[in-house]
């Protein structure tokens, strides 16, 4: 596929007609721009746009996922602002049009732009730059009373130690002597205690505590599907959407269907026919599949129902526990059997058969665990809900709310029509202009809020405009629930409303060499699309030995020949070469090793090997009447945790 840097609606564009289109202050637009494409440029353009364009300060509502973020965004555009008051008239023409601004309209334009930033300093309520949540956070307060919305809370960032009391709190009311026979709320925690301790017996210890962490991470969306009038939890309502999704299934043991289906009875019977004119182990197994058939009619007939066991009996026929295939011996006796039921030469076809048979029986089987799930997720909803109402009393004891509180109370008020008109009301007064900062990073809920939010006016002419820009490849909060599919989600919503839909894999941060690799590295990957580059230096990519994993073992330190054979490595080398197989990766010994002394020796010898690499290269560039500037050398690591093994590998190298 060939890269195109700059796309408009699905067509290729050049730089200035995309971002014309990405800062037209009465469009909303969709941008999904690559890493280092300069989204927040962008961003800051658009604001600039929008505020020539007369939209007054407090009109511009900017969300980011990062108080950080949002500081910076604040930082950039008065900046700019700043700049253009402050240079020459040159230089403010440049700065507009790059950002847009028609030839035509600089005469007007450029007046008005050089006193935006007076205009912004004096402008008492100034822009609002927020994160989701502090944003939410000033929707509450606009609540209404008879809402229901709690008022004078303090924001409970952290919540790892209130979820370990409230955990200990369950566990202490569930582990009381409780009476099943009594009526009420005792008799309802007896429950609760049967279906822990069906959790614990059928996942386990670890995984049960894991499950009930991750239902209580994502309350937000427990109680938006859970909460039928916004209120009052009912765990069977997603229970009940469950059902729906898994059909028959969630009613009735699949693997019980398998006697209803006559045609797949009767393949199985002739391979059992073919089978037992075969060897004697094809005979036994001929043998066995005529009696799990036989057996499962006869108590069907006698009792009118059968049981699970007849199905493993005959699926054990045809695959085995790891769900690898039962081969069949073909002898001569077989072969005939075979060539008189399908015709000569079709062994492999018979095998294929038999495969076919086993897949179909695999079926079966998955299907038959929907009732395991339902059952699972039945105790992990009455648990669940228990837990959380232990989480949300400690909460409530210390009037605070979460991250998860604030969305979900926001959510619920969006979506009440008298509460939500009640806030449009406020809203419309104010925000005209909305802007999306790092959009891969936002989760189901937070979306649905905005869209709760836009949905309200309908067809009205007077609704925000919306600018949404971000990158699902660089979806990293997923530990908050963020999704990278809700981008696509607001993506068709908005072009479905009129947006244009932008997209840039343009980037100013990499050299040639570095794209060209990624390109190839990510052939493949649906959600990737090859880069171009605005970098003149051509750039280098190397591939260094691993560091074997035994203690006090010696990196491999390239020499300077192998260094230049590095940098001459074709693309298709670089991404496809062979790891270096010398070193074994024996086990530690627990006993007299520990695993982070292990791992940061590893890394700090990997340190060595790269301090190593670069000062040759160094030498190389220098050789070469260039110099290499460290700042122009980037080190990613997976784990922050490792930093200090890197850092004095290269500081002892200089």
């Amino acid at each position: 596929m060939q890269a195109q840097a700059y796309e408009l609606n699905g067509r290729a564009v050049d730089a200035a007609s995309f971002t014309q289109a990405a800062c037209d202050p009465y469009q909303s637009v969709v941008v999904e721009a690559c890493a280092g494409s300069g989204k927040t440029w962008l961003l800051v353009a658009r604001m600039l746009r929008l505020l020539l364009a007369g939209a007054e300060p407090s009109e511009l509502l900017a969300i980011t996922f990062t108080r950080k973020a949002a500081q910076e965004m604040r930082h950039r555009l008065m900046e700019l602002l700043r700049e253009l008051a402050l240079a020459d008239e040159d230089h403010a023409r440049i700065i507009l049009l790059e950002r847009g601004v028609a030839e035509k309209d600089l005469p007007t334009s450029l007046p008005r732009a050089r006193a935006l930033y007076e205009n912004l300093l004096s402008h008492p309520q100034g822009l609002a730059m927020d994160t989701f949540h502090s944003w939410f956070g000033r929707l509450l307060q606009l609540a209404p009373l008879t809402s229901g919305v709690p008022h004078g809370f303090s924001l409970l960032e952290s919540t790892s130690s209130l979820q370990r009391e409230a955990w200990g709190q369950m566990m202490q009311g569930l582990g009381l002597q409780v009476d099943e026979d009594e009526q009420g709320a005792v008799s309802e925690r007896a429950q609760i205690k049967q279906e822990l301790r069906y959790l614990f017996e059928t996942l386990g210890d670890f995984n049960t505590q894991n499950m009930l962490e991750a239902f209580l991470e994502k309350r937000a969306e427990w109680w938006a599907v859970s909460c039928e009038d916004g209120s009052m939890v009912n765990p069977e309502l997603p229970l009940s959407q469950l059902r729906d999704l898994m059909g028959e299934d969630g009613e009735h043991d699949a693997r019980l269907q398998l006697w209803s289906n006559d045609p797949l009875l009767e393949r199985i019977a002739q391979i059992a026919v073919c089978l037992g004119k075969g060897s004697k182990i094809n005979q036994t197994r001929a043998q066995k599949i005529e009696t799990a058939l036989t057996t499962a009619r006869e108590v069907f007939r006698q009792h009118g129902t059968i049981e699970p066991a007849h199905f493993e009996a005959l699926a054990t026929e045809f695959y085995a526990n790891d769900g690898s295939y039962r081969k069949n011996r073909h002898t001569k006796e077989l072969l005939k059997a075979i060539e008189a039921w399908m015709g000569a030469n079709n062994e492999h076809a018979f095998d294929d058969e038999c495969n076919a048979i086993a897949e179909a029986l695999k079926e079966y089987a998955r299907r038959s665990q929907e009732l395991d799930v339902l059952r699972v997720n039945q105790a992990l909803f009455s648990v669940g809900q228990y837990y959380l109402e232990c989480y949300q009393e400690l909460k409530s004891a210390q009037r605070m709310l979460d991250f998860a509180d604030l969305e979900w109370q926001a959510y619920r008020l969006l979506r009440n029509e008298e509460y939500a008109a009640y806030l449009l009301g406020r809203l419309d007064s104010r925000y005209k202009h909305i802007l999306l900062d790092e959009f891969q990073d936002t989760n189901p809920l937070q979306w649905n809020i905005v869209s709760a939010w836009l949905d309200a006016y309908g067809a009205d002419h007077e609704r925000p405009t919306v600018f949404v820009v971000g990158d699902p490849k660089q979806s990293i909060y997923r530990f908050r629930r963020a999704d990278p599919r809700v981008f696509i989600a607001a993506q068709e919503l908005l072009a479905q409303q009129g947006a244009k839909i932008l997209k840039t894999n343009q980037t100013r941060r990499n050299a040639p060499r570095v794209v060209d690799v990624l390109n190839q590295a990510m052939q493949g990957n649906g959600m990737y699309s090859p880069q171009t580059t605005l970098s003149n230096k051509s750039g280098e990519v190397f591939r260094l030995p691993l560091i074997g994993h035994e203690l006090g073992a010696t990196p491999i330190e390239p020499s300077t020949d192998e260094v230049q054979e590095a940098s001459q490595l074709t693309v298709e080398e670089a991404t496809n070469a062979a790891p270096n197989e010398k070193n074994p990766f024996p086990l530690r010994d627990p006993l007299t090793t520990p695993d982070e002394e292990e791992e940061d020796l590893r890394r700090y010898q990997e340190g060595r090997q790269v301090a190593h690499c670069l000062l040759e290269l160094r030498g190389l560039e220098r050789a070469a009447g260039r110099e290499l500037a460290w700042s122009e050398v980037m080190l990613l690591v997976r784990r922050r945790s490792h930093l200090s093994s890197y850092e004095r590998a290269l500081r002892e190298a200089g």
